[in-house]
């Protein structure tokens, strides 16, 4: 069990909580490597959040908030199902 509601941190709990459907759905589409599955969410979570500013206060912290995130670990449980 991990340190926050079983997961890694909250950030990746936060980003599960939403996008656990959308991920398993992703997961269901192809056959896909733990880590090419991460590096694939990841990308379609950036495209969900649609930040176009260059250089903005929203943008430099949802950076930071994205770096916290378990991707693996989301990647694990999008396959599990």
């Amino acid at each position: 069990m991990g340190d926050y509601n079983g997961w890694s941190n909250k950030e990746t709990w936060c980003v599960g909580l939403w996008l656990m459907d959308m991920f398993r759905d992703i997961a269901k589409e192809n056959t896909w490597e733990k880590e090419s599955l991460s590096e694939h969410l990841e990308q379609a979570t950036w495209e969900i959040l649609e930040i176009k500013q260059e250089g903005s206060l929203l943008l430099d912290m949802v950076q930071t908030y994205m770096q916290a995130v378990n991707w693996e670990e989301l990647s694990v449980a999008a396959l599990e199902e």
